[in-house]
């Protein structure tokens, strides 16, 4: 009977045990949920208040998105350029009125975090302008500085075929 009540003891007891491990296992996935849900709510409305300002037609408010550090990243197939001035420069000589902006879409994000602070955002930009529609893919290293996101390297491409297809094969 002694045995008895030991073994059912012992099974009680892993119970309770493998049932608070569970448990604890829940509650931090739904805790890492809710952080990866904040990050993705707060990045996209970084980046959609990026493409309000290149659809004003204001590189300056676009820019915002980006860390103002001369360590900022920017790759596309002109290279790389370093630093926040340098780029927004960049910006201004490739696109130097509202017309050569068009208009900026951004689509089919996946967001990867990578620590509580970090994210890593791939997706498809487009440029939809009167005469014809540029379309690409991006990579964005985002971090939160200061109570901001802010993108510290970006890595964007264009891809001729894309840009030619209708825009819902986009």
């Amino acid at each position: 009977m002694k045995k008895q009540l030991f073994f059912l003891a012992f099974v009680f007891f892993y119970i309770a045990c493998t049932d608070n491990r569970t448990y604890e296992t829940k509650q931090a996935s739904l805790t890492s949920e809710n952080l990866h849900s904040k990050m993705k709510k707060e990045i996209t409305m970084a980046m959609n208040q990026q493409a309000a300002g290149w659809n004003r037609g204001n590189l300056t408010a676009y820019m915002n998105g980006f860390w103002k550090s001369d360590s900022l990243l920017f790759i596309s197939g002109e290279g790389l350029s370093f630093g926040w001035q340098q780029i927004l420069e960049g910006f201004q000589r490739g696109y130097p009125d509202k017309n050569a902006l068009g208009r900026l879409i951004y689509s089919e994000q996946q967001f990867t975090p990578a620590g509580p602070k970090s994210c890593f955002v791939v997706g498809k930009w487009r440029i939809v302008k009167k005469d014809r529609t540029r379309a690409g893919y991006y990579s964005l290293l985002w971090k939160k500085i200061n109570g901001q996101w802010k993108i510290i390297a970006d890595h964007t491409s264009e891809d001729e075929n894309l840009g030619n297809k209708p825009d819902d094969m986009l």
